[in-house]
């Protein structure tokens, strides 16, 4: 008998035995002895917004018994509707999810932008505050060109300054070395969580002397925690009766 017939005959043999077994009135696949469920499970909703969220749950259009789920907070971009353990399956369903629309600009930390890029990404990407308006005065002051010059003892940096409405005579000035900023990163409808960033400058391009600043955040992550617990009491302020977790 050549090989590829031999083959098919397996193949037949292995069709008529069938690829599952039932014991005990449950089945189970006869590959790897695990029970074979059939436990069909809706697609989640997705949203874009914690308001979205809010209006699926309040609006219950799937009839849900709520008192059966509970909301997640996974993180400062990711919140889910779960119901408890169901089925021979042991799986929990997710209703509905929502999800920091990634399609949102945010600032580029830890590179360097020219100073008219850096003031635009400041206004746009940011709550407005002291610091931040500081610091745009700042940086919209500094100068390139021949006359920069940048000094840097490893803490705080000094570079020089248009001085006057004119701006035609500079200064020596020392740049903020840390400032506390919102930017957006989570969800809008919370207020944005303030963090320290340490600002830098360098120059970007030596032979025209333009000058690159920078944001770097400096508070280790911690924002991330804070970003989920201001999600969580939005949350709780907009449906008092659902059970949240974080």
């Amino acid at each position: 008998m050549d090989a590829g017939k031999e083959a098919i005959e397996k193949i037949e043999e292995l069709a008529l035995d069938g690829m599952t077994k039932e014991v005990d009135g449950r089945t189970y696949s006869v590959y790897d002895l695990k029970p074979v469920f059939y436990e069909p499970r809706p697609e989640p909703v997705i949203v874009k917004t914690l308001s979205g969220f809010v209006d699926f749950i309040k609006t219950n259009i799937d009839s849900l018994d709520l008192k059966k789920h509970v909301i997640h907070v996974v993180d400062h971009e990711t919140v889910s509707l779960l119901k408890a353990v169901d089925g021979d399956d042991m799986k929990r369903d997710i209703f509905l999810k929502a999800s920091l629309d990634e399609g949102l600009e945010t600032y580029p930390f830890g590179k360097y932008l020219q100073v008219e890029s850096f003031v635009i990404a400041l206004r746009s990407m940011f709550e407005p505050g002291n610091d931040l308006e500081k610091l745009i005065t700042y940086v919209s002051r500094v100068r390139g060109g021949t006359n920069f010059s940048l000094e840097d003892d490893g803490v705080s940096q000094t570079a020089t300054v248009a001085k006057g409405v004119s701006g035609a005579l500079t200064e020596k000035e020392t740049a903020p070395a840390i400032v506390k900023l919102r930017p957006f990163r989570t969800f809008r409808e919370i207020e944005q969580i303030e963090s320290e960033f340490l600002f830098r400058m360098k120059l970007i391009d030596t032979e025209t002397k333009i000058v690159g600043v920078a944001l770097f955040e400096a508070d280790g992550g911690r924002w991330r925690n804070e970003a989920v617990i201001n999600i969580k009491e939005y949350l709780h302020e907009k449906l008092p009766d659902m059970a949240i977790v974080a």
